[in-house]
């Protein structure tokens, strides 16, 4: 949930458990966790004042961005160790195949 904040913005939480493909019941419980750790926020809507938005938190973009390092370091390390120089170059060629089946636009 804190990927798809930081990406698409403030949100209510249905709209979030349907992106997230969870329950209604499910996503409040994640968003209670996140809210009681600091990590998001409600507001009103300030367009229409029934409905709350959920928002990314300093604190949350910074969980995020520890949580996406820690990724990276874990892939590198990975690709590193338990590849070999041809595994490699398999995945390597196969990138630009999967870039396509997701609609990654992404140039490198």
């Amino acid at each position: 949930m804190l990927s798809r904040l930081d990406e698409q913005g403030p949100a209510t939480a249905s709209e979030l458990a349907a992106a997230e493909q969870v329950s209604a019941q499910a996503a409040a419980v994640a968003l209670r966790e996140l809210e009681d750790r600091g990590f998001v926020s409600r507001t009103s809507d300030p367009d229409d004042r029934r409905r709350v938005r959920v928002s990314l938190t300093d604190a949350g973009r910074n969980r995020l961005q520890e949580e996406r390092a820690r990724g990276t370091r874990w892939l590198d390390g990975a690709l590193r160790d338990r590849l070999d120089d041809a595994d490699r170059a398999a995945l390597e060629a196969v990138v630009p195949v999967l870039r396509k089946l997701t609609g990654a636009g992404v140039d490198e």
